[in-house]
């Protein structure tokens, strides 16, 4: 962190096949490259709070194992389902507090998504900053109706999933996520440490 990066490239991380935590925080990332984790197959932890980062590449996420996600104090207005959050089911910790949200048709994939996710899961604060009119909301608080108050919802919405049979449907619970990322081996060392689930962030429920 603190390095004064502007851009992630894949190059940066040739030889790192086995990397587990990547931490990137408080430099200057504008650009993410659509390759630039293609190879971190093992990647769990990657925490890119306080940059500048306005938008991500389709399926930059694809075949990466992310559980841990910081994604804090950049300039993010939507998250597409489609090419991202799609390839985001084994995430147990999702910080996107202090991004300049969009609250509009655009942010329902993200709002339907953020309600389909395991209930363990720790996600930090939606928080509105456009339109004026949902200034200063929670996501959680918005409805999808206020959020495209003029268009067909459903066409926003993102696809169902995958129907599981009883025998295959499994929540994980709080003890078996902690459990989990103990063993690991991967000590989340964030200078920006995690804010409380009473505070900026909420446990799903």
């Amino acid at each position: 962190n603190n390095n004064k990066i502007d851009a992630l490239k894949e190059e940066f991380f040739l030889g790192l096949v086995s990397l587990e935590y990547l931490q990137i925080d408080y430099n200057y990332i504008t650009h993410v490259e659509p390759n630039a984790f293609s190879r971190l197959r093992h990647l769990e932890v990657l925490i890119l709070n306080d940059n500048l980062i306005s938008s991500l590449p389709v399926n930059i996420f694809q075949n990466v194992p992310l559980t841990h996600l910081d994604l804090r104090g950049n300039q993010l207005k939507v998250l597409p389902y489609t090419g991202l959050l799609e390839h985001m089911n084994s995430v147990v910790e999702l910080q996107l507090e202090e991004n300049p949200w969009n609250c509009s048709c655009e942010l329902i994939a993200l709002k339907t998504w953020l309600e389909s996710i395991s209930y363990t899961a720790l996600v930090g604060d939606v928080v509105c900053e456009f339109p004026f009119r949902l200034h200063g909301r929670d996501l959680d608080e918005v409805s999808k109706q206020e959020l495209c108050p003029r268009r067909a919802i459903a066409e926003y919405e993102m696809p169902p999933p995958p129907r599981l049979g009883t025998d295959a449907y499994h929540r994980t619970t709080p003890a078996l996520v902690a459990a989990s990322f103990t063993s690991s081996g991967i000590a989340r060392s964030s200078s920006r440490p995690t804010k409380g689930p009473r505070q900026s962030a909420k446990l799903k429920s």
